[in-house]
């Protein structure tokens, strides 16, 4: 007797062209360390340049094998002159100049360096977004649970959903720190207690590497770590400030999305649930009312700091987005602790227990450094022009067009 056919997935492809403009300076890091000023990068601090030296070349063509081998300090001034330096390096890029960029007057600073291909292209890599879609639809889905007991007139208690319970076990355990939040990933995005990141929810959504920008489609920014008390922001010192390598607002990005409903090897492809959960519908509002929660919490209630002046601009943005293709999104590297966690769910006032909640995990997982409590997180890293803070890092907006 032959064996029964087994099923076949489905193949279910929707394909969509992403269209990402850059509303605030955004880094995406390169995996390795800084590049190290004098050796990696060189600057005209007057007219803001920045020079990406091709530092093999350079050794290979300005050095010789004895002075190699001897261990000659191979800084960039040793081995050629300033009028020399447009010859030698990868890309020149704008920054800023003059006497308020405070990491060139150290005697050793370093600029962190964007993603970059093998040609030398910066891009943005498909799992950077991915990722800011992947904490927005699990915000969303969690604040749809709130919803419903809000709606049935029970106590809005995070306790008392599952993910509250989830998290409780977990602290009851003493899960460690970077596995703590696994268990209500698991049950969000694989539906069951045991974890399968085959059967995850987010494998129906693929997103593509950018279309890669010319060498020099970056520029140089300073960002420093700022704590804001009440409608005030205070750097913490000269020491919290870096040179970042960026793109800049009003760049443009191209990606392609593909969302695959018939994963998992069932004939009929995902569920019902499932496909309304990963359409674009529901990811568009995902990523919205995760984008307007966020801008909220960086916008100062009534300061009228440049920084406070961005978010409420970006809220009133994300209110007037066409539902139907436009969203928001805080990606990269500086965005902070809140664009990457649930944690704005439990900020909601409607959330009885959510300051409790929320202080319980800040402590019992030691996410806050001072010890001194709320509120947290204290700091945030902002993008500075002409030494003053102006905006935070990362923020886009999103268009999709079907294919």
């Amino acid at each position: 007797m032959s064996e029964p056919a087994r099923a076949r997935p489905l193949l279910e492809l929707r394909s969509y062209r992403l269209e990402l403009e850059v509303l605030s300076p955004l880094h995406v890091g390169a995996g390795g360390p800084p590049l190290v000023g004098g050796y990696d990068v060189v600057a005209d601090a007057k007219l803001g340049r920045y020079y990406l030296i091709d530092t093999e070349r350079l050794i290979s063509e300005r050095m010789t094998a004895e002075q190699i081998a001897a261990g000659v300090d191979p800084k960039v001034e040793n081995l050629i002159t300033r009028g020399e330096w447009d010859a030698y390096a990868r890309a020149v890029l704008a920054g800023p100049g003059g006497p308020t960029i405070a990491p060139l007057v150290r005697q050793h600073w370093t600029l962190l360096p964007f993603q970059r291909d093998a040609h030398g292209r910066p891009y943005l890599p498909g799992s950077s977004l991915k990722g800011a879609l992947r904490t927005a639809l699990a915000y969303a889905l969690l604040r749809d649970q709130l919803r419903m007991m809000e709606k049935a007139g029970q106590p809005v208690r995070f306790a008392d959903t599952e993910a509250g319970r989830l998290l409780r076990e977990q602290l009851q355990s003493g899960a460690r720190r970077e596995w703590f939040a696994r268990p209500l990933e698991t049950r969000l995005f694989q539906g069951s207690s045991a974890f399968d990141p085959n059967h995850d929810l987010l494998r129906a959504v693929r997103i593509s590497d950018s279309e890669p920008l010319r060498a020099d489609a970056t520029v140089v920014e300073q960002v420093g770590i700022y704590r804001r008390n009440a409608d005030k922001l205070t750097l913490l010192s000269d020491k919290h400030r870096w040179l970042v390598e960026t793109l800049p607002e009003g760049t443009r990005l191209a990606l392609r999305l593909d969302i695959d409903t018939g994963l998992f090897g069932v004939q009929k492809g995902l569920s019902a649930e499932q496909r309304d959960q990963v359409g674009t519908p529901f990811l568009l509002h995902a990523c919205r009312e995760f984008a307007f929660r966020l801008a909220s919490s960086q916008a100062a209630t009534s300061g009228s700091d440049p920084t406070s002046k961005f978010c409420r601009e970006l809220m009133q943005r994300i209110r007037q987005a066409d539902r139907g293709s436009e969203a928001y999104v805080q990606l990269g590297w500086g965005t902070g602790w809140r664009a990457k966690t649930i944690g704005p769910l439990l900020d909601l006032s409607v959330v009885e227990d959510g300051q409790q909640t929320l202080d319980e995990l800040v402590r019992r997982l030691r996410l806050d450094r001072t010890g001194r409590g709320r509120p947290f997180p204290r700091t945030l890293r902002l993008v500075e022009r002409n030494g003053r803070p102006t905006m935070p890092l990362g923020w886009a907006r999103l268009r999709i067009v079907p294919l």
